[in-house]
C-alpha cells in the first residue's frame, strides 16, 4: 500500500534534520520559461522532493511532471530519500529532461541522502544517466563521493552539448565502469577534469570524453597499473585535443588502450608506452585515423598476443616511418590492419617472424600509396589468411620480395598485391602444396605486371588460383600450369581481362572440378591460341572464353566434341585435335 504524502514528509525530515543550499542539488533558470521533470526508465521509482519557494516548503516530484520556472535566476531545490541508491540499474533509471537553459550547483548526493554530506555512492548505476541529452544544462552540480561503484556515473552527462566545465572527481580507487560515457558528446567542455586515480578498474574511464570535439587539455593519468578496457575510447573523437597525457602503466590489460585516441585529428605525437608485455587487445585501434600523427612510440615488445596491435595506426595519414617491431612470436590477427591507409608511409619495418599465426599480417600495409619497398618476409610456416592483403593498394610498390614457402595456408596470399598498380615484377611462389584461396586474387589489376611467376604445383586446391591475375591489362608471360588434378574454381577468373596475353598456358588435365575453368580468359582480347588436355564438355567452362580474339586456334584430343559458343569454343576459331600434354617444367 503507497504512504500518503504526509507520512512521506514526517519520515524524510527526521532523517535529514536541516539542509543548507550548498548541501542540496540547485538548478537555476538561464532562460525564460525554463522547464525541468524526470522520467522513470523501467522499474526505477526514486522518492523526490523539490521547493520553488528557497526551501519553505516541499512538494512531491512526480514521474512526467513538469516544473516551469517563473523567469531568469529563479531557484528550485531537490531532495531526496533513497539510500539504496537514487537509480538501481542499466534499464531502471531516473533521469532529468531540461527545456531551456539551466545552470545545476549544490551536491548530488542530497538525492540519496537528502543532504550532501555523505561522500559514499551507496549502489551501482547510482546516478547512470541522470543528466544524459539535457542539452540545455550549462553547469554540473558537485560530485564529492570518495567510495564509487560500479557505472554509478556511467552516462552522466551524455550529449549536454551546452556544459562547458566538468565536475571535480575526488576518488582514487574507481569501481567497473565508473565514469564510462561520463561526459560523452560534451561538445563544449574544453578541459578535463583532474583525475588523481591510481588503482583502476575495467571500463572504468571507458568513452568518458569521446567525441567532446573541443577538448584541448587532458587530465594526467598515473595510473602504472591497467584494466580490461581501462582507457578505451577515452578520448576517440576528441578532434581538438593536441597533446596526449603520458601514459605510464608497465601492466597491461586486455583492450585496455583500445581506440583510446581514435579520430584525434590534431594529436601529432604519441606518448610513451613503456610496457613490454602486451595482452590482447590493448593497443587496438589506440591511433586510429589521427591523421596528423607524425611519429610513432617504441613498442618493444618481443611476443604478441591476439590483436594486440590491430589497427592501431591505421589511418594515420602523416606517419611516414615505421618504427621496430621486434616480435618474433606472433599470435592470431596482432598486426591486422595496423598501417592501412597510412598513406604518406614509406618505409616499413623488418618483420623477423618465422612462424606465422592466422590473420598475423592481414592488411597491415593496405593503402600505403607511399610504400616503394616490402620488407623481407622470410616465413616459412604460414597459417590462415596470414598475409590477406597485406599491401593491396600500395599503389608505388614496383617489386615484392621472394615468398619462400613451400607449403601453403588457406586464404594466406589472398588479394597481398590487390590494386598495386606499379608492381612490376612479381615475388617468386616456389610452393607446390596449396591450400584453399591461397592465391586467390593476389595480383588482381596490377595493371603494370608483365611476367607472372612461376607455378610448379601439381595438385590444385579449391578456388587456389582464382582471380589471380585479374584486370593485368600488361601480362603477356604466362606461368606454367602442369596441374593433372584440378579443384572446385581451381582456375576460374585467373587470367580474366588480361588484354596482352596471346597464347594460354597448356591446360593438361583429362578430368575438370567444378566451375574449374569459369572465366578463366575472359576478356583476353589478344589470346589465339588455347591448349586443353580434356575429353568432354561437362559444364565448368562457363564465359571462359568470351571476347577473345576473333580467330584463334583451339587444341584438344581427338574425342572432345567439336562444340562452339559462349562456353566451348569460341565462333571463328580452327580446331586441330591431338594429344595434349604439359610442358615441362625448367
Amino acid at each position: 500500500m503507497l504512504k500518503t504524502i504526509s507520512v512521506l514528509f514526517s519520515q524524510f525530515l527526521a532523517t535529514i534534520g536541516f539542509a543548507s543550499s550548498r548541501e542540496l542539488l540547485c538548478f537555476q533558470s538561464e532562460s525564460d520559461k525554463a522547464v525541468i521533470s524526470i522520467i522513470n526508465q523501467g522499474e526505477n521509482h526514486p522518492q523526490i522532493l523539490y521547493s520553488d519557494d528557497n526551501k519553505k516548503t516541499w512538494k512531491e516530484l512526480t514521474n512526467g511532471e513538469k516544473i516551469q520556472f517563473k523567469g531568469t535566476g529563479e531557484k528550485i531545490f531537490l531532495k531526496g530519500l533513497n539510500p539504496q541508491g537514487f537509480s538501481v540499474g542499466e534499464k531502471d533509471y531516473t533521469k532529468f529532461v531540461i527545456e531551456g537553459k539551466l545552470s545545476a550547483s549544490g551536491n548530488v548526493m542530497s538525492l540519496v541522502y537528502g543532504k550532501g554530506s555523505r561522500k559514499r555512492i551507496p549502489n551501482a548505476y547510482c546516478f547512470h544517466q541522470l543528466f544524459a541529452d539535457c542539452k540545455g544544462l550549462t553547469s554540473a552540480p558537485k560530485l564529492p563521493a570518495k567510495r564509487l561503484t560500479k557505472m554509478c556515473y556511467s552516462g552522466m552527462f551524455n550529449r549536454c552539448d551546452h556544459l562547458k566545465e566538468a565536475p571535480q572527481l575526488p576518488a582514487k580507487k574507481l569501481e567497473e565502469g565508473c565514469y564510462r560515457n561520463m561526459f560523452e558528446a560534451c561538445k563544449a567542455i574544453e578541459k578535463a577534469p583532474e583525475l588523481p586515480a591510481k588503482k583502476l578498474a575495467a571500463k572504468c574511464y571507458a568513452s568518458m570524453f569521446r567525441d567532446c570535439k573541443k577538448l584541448v587539455v587532458a587530465p594526467q593519468l598515473p595510473a602504472k597499473k591497467t584494466y580490461d578496457y581501462s582507457y578505451s575510447s577515452m578520448f576517440a573523437g576528441c578532434e581538438s585535443l593536441a597533446n596526449a597525457p603520458e601514459l605510464p602503466a608497465t601492466e597491461l590489460a586486455k583492450g585496455c588502450y583500445s581506440s583510446m585516441f581514435e579520430k584525434c585529428a590534431s594529436l601529432t605525437h604519441a606518448p610513451e608506452l613503456p610496457a613490454t608485455e602486451v595482452k590482447e587487445k590493448c593497443y587496438w585501434g589506440m591511433f586510429l585515423s589521427c591523421a596528423k600523427l607524425t611519429e610513432m612510440p617504441e613498442l618493444p615488445a618481443t611476443r604478441m598476443e591476439r590483436e594486440c596491435y590491430a589497427w592501431m595506426f591505421s589511418g594515420c595519414r602523416s606517419l611516414e616511418r615505421a618504427k621496430r617491431l621486434p616480435a618474433t612470436q606472433l599470435s592470431e590477427l596482432c598486426y591486422e590492419s595496423m598501417f592501412c591507409n597510412c598513406s604518406s608511409l614509406t618505409e616499413a619495418p623488418q618483420l623477423p617472424a618465422s612462424e606465422l599465426k592466422a590473420h598475423c599480417y592481414e592488411k597491415m600495409f593496405k593503402g600505403c600509396l607511399a610504400l616503394k619497398e616490402t620488407p623481407a618476409l622470410e616465413a616459412t610456416s604460414l597459417a590462415k589468411s596470414c598475409y590477406k592483403s597485406m599491401f593491396s593498394g600500395c599503389e608505388s610498390l614496383t617489386e615484392a620480395k621472394p615468398l619462400p614457402a613451400t607449403t601453403l595456408a588457406d586464404d594466406c596470399y589472398m588479394e597481398m598485391f590487390k590494386n598495386c598498380s606499379q608492381l612490376v615484377q612479381a615475388p617468386q611462389l616456389p610452393a607446390t602444396q596449396l591450400s584453399k584461396s591461397c592465391y586467390a586474387w593476389m595480383f588482381a589489376n596490377c595493371r603494370q605486371l608483365t611476367q607472372a611467376p612461376q607455378l610448379p604445383a601439381t595438385t590444385m586446391k579449391d578456388n587456389c588460383y582464382n582471380f589471380m591475375f585479374l584486370l593485368c591489362e600488361n601480362l603477356k608471360e604466362t606461368p606454367e600450369l602442369p596441374a593433372t588434378t584440378l579443384a572446385d574454381n581451381c582456375y576460374a577468373g585467373m587470367f580474366n581481362n588480361c588484354g596482352k596475353i596471346e597464347e594460354a598456358p597448356t591446360l593438361p588435365a583429362q578430368e575438370l572440378a567444378e566451375r574449374c575453368y569459369n572465366g578463366m580468359f575472359n576478356g583476353c582480347g589478344s589470346l589465339k591460341k588455347v591448349s586443353v588436355g580434356f575429353k568432354r564438355w561437362a559444364g565448368h567452362t562457363l564465359t571462359w572464353l568470351n571476347d577473345v580474339a576473333e580467330q584463334g586456334l583451339f587444341v584438344c584430343p581427338e574425342s572432345l566434341p567439336e562444340e562452339y559458343g559462349e562456353n566451348r569454343i569460341p565462333e571463328g576459331w580452327n580446331v586441330k585435335k591431338e594429344f595434349v600434354i604439359s610442358r615441362p617444367q625448367e
